[in-house]
């Protein structure tokens, strides 16, 4: 006969409610403490293979020699390379899209400037956003504008410059060769309380032939486009858009001085996606700033006419918020509409 297995019904004994809870509390308490820990744990292996430098520019130019110099001195300080990759395109929005797609850990940077607080006002159906889809590292350096004329339009002070504006102010003829420029030449209009008519380029060289041979009257362009002309006597250099003399050109007076205050120009940093840790933040901030003491990196800032920036990275944050604020003000007034 076969035996029958004998099961006794007995009660289960369920946990009470608060029970329940204190048990769900405490998963919900190991959860978050392991979520807060990995970025902890993984900031102290940082960096533990090569990291990418993301350079939005084509080889040979200004922003990439920049980026492979600084590629170059952080590698002894981070004992890591630094690979530099360069996303040309679409106005540098090829590069800045594939950093904001970027992983958030450290392994993928940006050799950024100015365009990435004028693109959200600028350039339409943008994939990322400018100031909330990155994460300040460090300032690099700035280059300001300067006001520049053609020696044939006679406007060789402030003075006859306010007064050409006066004569011309429903349409300021200014050559541009990148919004940065334009940008720079229309905030200056709206102090002066004067239109622009702008005359668009593909670069900064054919700009700067045309202002030489007297085409254009006027452009608000950086000081490494006006030095192959600088002493040919076919410009003038009017004044700097910046609190202060440059170095670069120290009998150059700004516009401040001659009663337009006006700051515009170029800065360089290294951005990061956005929700990179805040440790590999500090430490990329902490080498940066070490590597920019290098003779070679020096040299180089000094071959674009670029002044060297430091501060802390919420200070870079704070700046890059600031700078787009106040070319959305300057965009909205212009009328440019997105394109």
């Amino acid at each position: 006969m076969k035996s029958r297995l004998n099961i006794e019904a007995r009660p289960m004994n369920l946990p009470t409610r608060a029970q329940s809870n204190r048990l769900l509390g405490n998963v919900v308490a190991c959860a978050l403490g392991l979520a807060l820990a990995l970025p902890s744990a993984h900031a102290q292996t940082w960096p533990d293979r090569p990291i990418k430098l993301i350079v939005p520019a084509p080889t040979g130019g200004g922003m990439d020699g920049l980026g492979r110099t600084l590629a170059e001195a952080l590698p002894p300080l981070l004992k890591q390379p630094v690979v530099v990759e360069n996303r040309a395109g679409a106005n540098s929005v090829v590069g800045l899209a594939a950093v904001a797609r970027a992983a958030p850990d450290g392994y993928t940077l940006l050799l950024t400037a100015s365009f990435q607080t004028i693109h959200n006002w600028t350039i339409k159906n943008l994939p990322y956003d400018g100031v909330r889809d990155f994460a300040g590292v460090a300032p690099l350096g700035y280059t300001p504008l300067v006001l520049t004329s053609s020696a044939q339009s006679g406007l060789k002070s402030a003075a006859e410059f306010r007064a050409f504006v006066e004569r011309n102010r429903t349409g300021v003829p200014f050559a541009a060769s990148a919004m940065e420029t334009r940008l720079g030449a229309e905030m200056l209009l709206q102090l002066l309380k004067a239109k622009s008519q702008i005359i668009s380029y593909k670069g900064t060289g054919p700009a700067m032939t045309d202002i030489a041979g007297g085409h254009v009257p006027l452009f608000m362009t950086t000081f490494t486009s006006v030095l192959p002309f600088k002493d040919t006597g076919k410009i003038h250099l009017i004044g700097i858009a910046a609190k202060q003399r440059s170095s670069f050109l120290p009998d150059v007076p700004t516009l401040a001085e001659q009663g337009m205050p006006v700051e515009a120009g170029v800065w360089y940093g290294v951005t990061a996606p956005a929700g990179t840790p805040a440790p590999i933040i500090q430490r990329l901030n902490t080498e940066i700033a070490k590597a920019a003491q290098t003779p070679e990196y020096q040299a180089k800032l000094k071959t674009l006419w670029v002044d060297a920036m430091s501060s802390t990275p919420a200070e870079f944050d704070a700046f890059i918020r600031a700078e787009s604020e106040r070319w959305r003000k300057v965009v909205a007034e212009a009328g440019i509409q997105p394109e």
